[in-house]
């Protein structure tokens, strides 16, 4: 909620938007990055430092994961012209969406960096956490870019002779 309301009143249809950018997209997965971050960080962490607060931490990079995931697959569904995504049409495709959509992806991508601050800015983590979401962005960008240079074939599998 606060992602939606942090904003002034002037912006207030943006925001209303990016709420339901956010409840469309970000929510309908399985959650597995969230449960694996969670799951990873019990069997990892020290007992004496699996906190309530430091779980809550745990779920909130899970979240950030999962947001990065979406703005990931809407810009991956622009890219390949997909038509559905999880039981549901794509978000480009939703109605009044369009191409407003990467807007909506960037928007989405971006605000994990808020969310890393507001949480994490007083952790020794926090550069660290900020640098790993940068460069799997990087690392993913680059595989979109081998994904458009290299198209399906007729048979549907990609070539991948270079």
């Amino acid at each position: 909620k606060t992602l939606t309301t942090m904003r002034t009143n002037e912006i207030s249809d943006a925001m209303e938007r990016y709420a339901k950018t956010l409840i469309y997209n970000v929510p309908r997965g399985k959650k597995i990055r969230v449960r694996a971050t969670v799951t990873a960080y019990k069997l990892l962490e020290s007992a004496e430092r699996l906190t309530p607060e430091n779980l809550r931490l745990a779920h909130i990079i899970g979240w950030c994961i999962e947001m990065m995931n979406a703005a990931i697959l809407i810009e991956d569904d622009i890219m390949d012209a997909s038509l559905m995504r999880r039981g549901a049409p794509c978000w480009y495709l939703v109605e009044g969406i369009g191409m407003r959509a990467l807007t909506d992806a960037s928007l989405i991508e971006n605000s994990v960096y808020d969310i890393l601050k507001t949480h994490f800015s007083n952790q020794k983590c926090y550069i660290h956490l900020v640098e790993l979401f940068r460069l799997v962005m990087y690392f993913t960008g680059l595989g979109q870019a081998l994904d458009t240079l290299r198209p399906a074939t007729k048979n549907g599998r990609c070539d991948l002779d270079f």
